[in-house]
Formats: C-alpha cells, structure tokens, sequence
C-alpha cells in the first residue's frame, strides 16, 4: 500500500504552502 506517499505528499504541499519546514 502507498499509504506512506499519500500522507507524505499533502503533508510536504501544506508545509510548502505555509512556509513551515518543522
């Protein structure tokens, strides 16, 4: 299962949209 990459990509597009690098 992908479940990792589809957690990880809405994470990384929210963390970039934000400006939050935590």
């Amino acid at each position: 299962a992908d479940n990792y990459a589809a957690t990880r990509y809405p994470i990384i597009l929210v963390h970039g949209l934000t400006g939050t690098d935590r």
